[in-house]
């Protein structure tokens, strides 16, 4: 991704990213590209970061998360603007709020799964 990529990123999704993601978006890991995954858990095409955040708007809204991949099963990745923490939502383990499970509890349902972004790399590769 291009620096200009990045900031028509920023300005679509209203929130200015780490300096720490900027730079793993700006030199994505070969790593990650050999795995040829068919769901990416960690996104560096634009328009698929558009389109996974704006599945997710309705409840990210104001927090200071943006959605940056998924595993393919069920399970959607956060990047915490401020420390870089990482969090898992997975919908077969998301608290709902009503017994029909129609609402569910978004932030209550996310989970630390990696203290940076630098770990949640390692442990992808």
């Amino acid at each position: 991704m291009t620096e200009k990529e990045i900031k028509e990123l920023e300005s679509e999704l209203g929130k200015p990213f780490p300096k720490g993601y900027k730079a793993v978006l700006l030199n994505y890991p070969q790593e990650l590209i050999d795995l040829k995954l068919d769901e990416k858990i960690l996104i560096n095409d634009k328009k698929q970061l558009i389109a996974l955040n704006e599945k997710w708007e309705k409840w990210i809204g104001d927090l200071a998360i943006i959605a940056i991949g998924e595993d393919g099963d069920g399970g959607y990745y956060f990047i915490n603007m401020s420390d870089e923490a990482i969090y898992e939502l997975d919908y077969e383990n998301a608290h709902y709020l009503d017994e029909a499970e129609t609402k569910f509890d978004f932030t209550g349902s996310l989970e630390l799964v990696h203290d940076t972004l630098d770990e949640y790399i390692q442990f992808n590769q």
